[in-house]
């Protein structure tokens, strides 16, 4: 949920800081943790921007063209990530199916990274399903064939 590749050199990774000053410290979406029955609060602690910023030096420094993403964490596995999406390049299209919180100021950041790094943006609604950990890229990722 920290980042995705775009192209061979081409890096997202989650900003959960830019997130913050959208949404505001305390930030609760409504919806509460299956495991604990807790109502979601945003983490937006030193210690989980700090493993933002961690993965992000590290591509940095391995060469990568890093851009940042707004991101949401609310606990170890479970995010607002707009980097849990599928891409596709066909006929030089470049196209992005991207999660929509609808939360829309978030969504409009993310969206309008995409469109401005040359993606077109299919949003696709995943407001119920990541309290279950997992978005777009959960959902469609094949584990066996038959």
């Amino acid at each position: 949920m920290y980042m995705t590749p775009l192209t061979k050199n081409q890096v997202l990774v989650g900003d959960p800081a830019a997130a913050r000053a959208i949404v505001g410290e305390g930030f609760k979406p409504g919806e509460s943790s299956l495991e604990t029955g807790e109502p979601f609060t945003a983490d937006f602690s030193p210690t989980m921007l700090a493993r933002f910023k961690r993965a992000k030096d590290d591509l940095v420094a391995r060469g990568f063209e890093v851009t940042s993403i707004v991101n949401v964490p609310f606990d170890d596995k479970t995010y607002f990530a707009y980097t849990n999406g599928v891409f596709e390049v066909r006929g030089g299209r470049r196209i992005a199916y991207v999660p929509a919180y609808d939360v829309p100021a978030l969504d409009e950041s993310a969206h309008a990274t995409y469109r401005r790094l040359g993606w077109e943006v299919i949003p696709i609604h995943v407001r119920g399903l990541f309290a279950y950990h997992g978005t777009i890229g959960c959902v469609v990722n094949v584990l066996e064939r038959q």
